[in-house]
């Protein structure tokens, strides 16, 4: 194991003296492919396994007779693990904050740390203490945002604030308090949006709730409540790019989505920036933040993150709010040219939903799984499953795999009528979404990191 030092943590960012070498060497570097699982839901920021892969990978994942390592956990979080060049990297909290605002225990500690992919060994870990102790909800906690890599660094976020750059070897770049200019993130159950690379930059969405951590909000609470940022982040120092912020109305409700990155088509195809909240979804240029476009119709609570497929984008939303589907490239208000349906019995609560096959599937926290048609909206069929469903599904060998919250992982072959392929208990917990790497599926339970490697026989 490598023990790495943390950076003195100053008013903005601390940099060592190492980052502008690493960074340029990175330009001249020659990288071995890109990264297998790079960021939340993976490359294509829906679940998917790579396009080349998804032939090669036997289908079904039986943790009786496949787990190839189960390795215990120090701390516990609900980050997705994200993996390049056979480094598996992950977040964790070690010690409980509690779900109340007026926790009074002993400050938790906060990690990031690589698992080597073919063995599970600690290659390294980084362990320090938080910026801010932020209100968070009983079933997350403060590593609840997955990382983001590059195949050469690894970008981490926290609920605490602490945003910070290591080398997929383990050396910290950089280490920036975001409470230091943002004050703490003073989201109702916790922030969860995870960090995204895109256009050259790091980006980084976060807001402030009107609850505030107390009856009486401090000067802090004042300053910052109520408003939505999206960061652009120079991923080589950790300074802003750019900052687009958003004032919310009083009766504002919570934004944890991740946002995801589109390419348009046609000649002047170019990246989009398409993230959910409060009721609107917005399209960003990735490099500059200019908004780009705006579509009405969603929710004014968005947990789960959008998903997309070669021409259209899938919003979902919380609570009561639809799911819409939205042509991408437009311009302004784009509400009544490019939003193509809307669904509100399309509404997964907490997971991201996925697409196969020209079939949205969309699963709820209260364990009803819903197939439509992407092209109409309109729900094929709904089936209710035992157990409910928070970790978002992934798609490999032709099979989407579902974990449920007792940790049940289910195997159902996409189609027009419900078919359970397998379903095989692993007997622990599960929030955090799965991922894919190596051929397996890698999942993070409430107490330890599985490699399932898939079945050899039979689908």
């Amino acid at each position: 194991m490598k023990s790495i030092p943390s950076l003195p943590l100053v008013r903005g960012v601390a940099l060592s003296g190492i980052t502008a070498a690493v960074f340029s060497l990175s330009v001249i570097a020659s990288r071995a492919g890109d990264p297998e699982w790079p960021s939340w839901r993976g490359p294509t920021s829906s679940g998917h396994a790579k396009q080349d892969e998804r032939a090669d990978t036997p289908a079904r994942f039986d943790p009786a007779e496949g787990t190839r390592w189960k390795i215990a956990l120090e701390g516990w979080g609900d980050s997705t693990p994200v993996a390049a060049d056979g480094r598996i990297f992950f977040t964790s909290q070690v010690g409980r904050t509690g779900a109340s605002p007026n926790y009074k225990g002993p400050p938790p500690r906060l990690s990031v740390e690589a698992r080597d992919l073919a063995d599970g060994a600690l290659l390294w870990r980084d362990e320090f203490g938080p910026a801010s102790v932020a209100r968070t909800h009983a079933k997350n906690n403060l590593a609840t945002a997955s990382c983001a890599t590059d195949g050469i660094h690894v970008f981490s976020l926290f609920g605490s604030g602490d945003l910070m750059c290591h080398t997929v070897t383990g050396e910290l770049l950089w280490r920036r308090d975001l409470t230091a200019d943002y004050g703490t993130l003073n989201l109702l159950h916790g922030h969860g949006a995870s960090p995204v690379l895109a256009g050259g930059r790091l980006i980084v969405a976060f807001g402030h709730t009107p609850t505030p951590f107390s009856d009486e909000p401090t000067a802090e609470d004042k300053a910052f409540a109520r408003a939505y940022y999206l960061l652009g982040v120079d991923p080589e120092t950790g300074e802003n790019i750019y900052e687009v912020k958003r004032s919310l109305p009083e009766n504002a409700r919570n934004a944890f989505g991740t946002p995801i990155v589109i390419r348009t088509e046609g000649p002047d195809a170019h990246d989009e920036l398409v993230l959910g909240a409060h009721g609107i979804v917005y399209a960003h240029d990735p490099t500059t933040g200019r908004e780009l476009w705006r579509c009405r119709g969603i929710g004014e609570d968005v947990i789960p993150s959008p998903v997309r497929d070669e021409h259209h984008i899938y919003v979902p939303s919380t609570f009561n709010g639809p799911t819409i589907t939205i042509r991408p490239g437009g311009s302004g208000d784009v509400t009544e040219t490019h939003r193509v349906w809307s669904n509100a019995k399309l509404n997964p609560w907490i997971a991201s939903p996925i697409l196969a096959e020209g079939r949205i599937y969309i699963a709820t926290n209260n364990g009803v799984l819903r197939c439509a048609d992407t092209g109409t909206g309109e729900v094929i069929w709904e089936e209710r499953l035992e157990g409910e469903f928070y970790a978002s599904p992934v798609l490999a060998g032709g099979l989407i795999h579902f974990i449920t919250e007792d940790g049940d992982l289910i195997a159902m072959r996409p189609g027009d009528k419900l078919e359970v392929v397998a379903r095989t208990p692993l007997g622990e917990p599960v929030i955090a979404s799965p991922a894919l790497a190596g051929g397996s599926l890698i999942v993070r339970t409430k107490a330890h990191l599985i490699r399932i490697d898939p079945a050899r026989t039979g689908n």
